[in-house]
């Protein structure tokens, strides 16, 4: 006897945890400096621009933190 094997593809996506806050920081390209994280993204971008006013630096990573989850997509 011979069996048979069926496969069945499920769309899937990914999506934001619902539960979760995202949060911003930010880290100097230059020295060792970054941003204290927070969930609000303007905080970060003040930091940011006051840390350019101590040090003429002015290239900065950007780090965007959430928690994400793969759904089916229905």
């Amino acid at each position: 006897m011979r069996t048979r094997t069926t496969y069945r593809h499920v769309v899937h996506k990914i999506i934001e945890h619902p539960d979760t806050d995202v949060t911003h920081g930010a880290e100097c390209l230059h020295c060792g400096w970054s941003a204290t994280s927070s969930t609000d993204s303007k905080v970060v971008d003040v930091a940011c621009m006051e840390h350019t006013g101590r040090s003429n630096h002015k290239g900065f990573r950007r780090i965007r933190t959430s928690f994400e989850m793969v759904v089916r997509a229905e």
